[in-house]
């Protein structure tokens, strides 16, 4: 049979195959090259997502209400005898560095006998001293500042500073 529609009269169902085939190909030539891209576009929106949460993270992280230098002072007199007066913890005076006060709160590290780091904090009428093995973060907690004012105060050694956090009271629910 000969199909007046294609050109010289030829038999048209023998060059399908070859046109189904021919389709085939150019279809899978396409679906490769794209694949590449996609995947680097798909790579470089997951980059983008990790450094927006990322910067997310870093920005609303809790930060210390004040971070407490070494001034290079030397302890008093009265320091050094309040922090004798303790003589659970053994703190050894002559390892004690003065750090930036705060609040009220004259901050001191240092070592014990035992070579843990120290961290002592004294107000007027209180003295803290919290000694522990490294590397164990050392905290030192404090009671409420005053009669009015139920807010405690943390203090974190942190290397060579030592980081003052502010915790205001809040009533239980």
């Amino acid at each position: 049979m000969v199909d007046a529609s294609s050109p010289g009269g030829a038999d048209s169902t023998a060059d399908e195959p070859a046109r189904t085939g021919e389709a085939a190909a150019d279809v899978a030539r396409a679906a490769k090259s794209k694949w590449p891209r996609r995947l680097g576009l798909a790579t470089g929106a997951l980059v983008a997502v990790g450094a927006v949460v990322t910067m997310v993270l870093v920005v609303n992280a809790p930060r210390p209400d004040a971070t407490l230098m070494r001034t290079g002072e030397l302890p008093t007199v009265d320091d050094l005898a309040a922090i004798a007066g303790e003589p659970y913890f053994r703190v050894e005076g002559s390892t004690l560095r003065v750090h930036e006060s705060f609040e009220g709160w004259n901050v001191f590290t240092g070592s014990n006998d035992y070579g843990a780091p120290c961290l002592v904090v004294i107000s007027d009428d209180y003295l803290r001293i919290e000694c522990t093995p490294a590397p164990a973060q050392l905290i030192a907690d404090t009671f409420p500042r005053s009669q009015s004012d139920d807010s405690m105060l943390r203090f974190i050694l942190n290397g060579d500073v030592v980081e003052a956090w502010v915790y205001p009271h809040t009533e239980a629910q």
